[in-house]
């Protein structure tokens, strides 16, 4: 059972907030840039992965994430 419908589940969004990108995406995305690093067990959350992917491709994401 479910109890609570949470953001990466498949009948939500392509965003967090809204129909567009916002500063809830970039806030909760920003920990993310470092899950291979930290060997975050992830795998099992494909829709978190396709919001990150989709977080990633963005221009000013892009702009700003360190080169590793």
């Amino acid at each position: 059972m479910q109890l609570y419908h949470h953001p990466f589940s498949p009948s939500a969004r392509r965003w967090l907030a809204g129909d567009g990108v916002s500063l809830a995406d970039y806030a909760a995305a920003a920990p993310l840039m470092y899950k291979e690093q930290a060997r975050l067990p992830l795998d099992d959350y494909p829709h978190l992965l396709a919001w990150f992917a989709r977080v990633r491709e963005l221009p000013a994401w892009q702009r700003t994430t360190p080169a590793w």
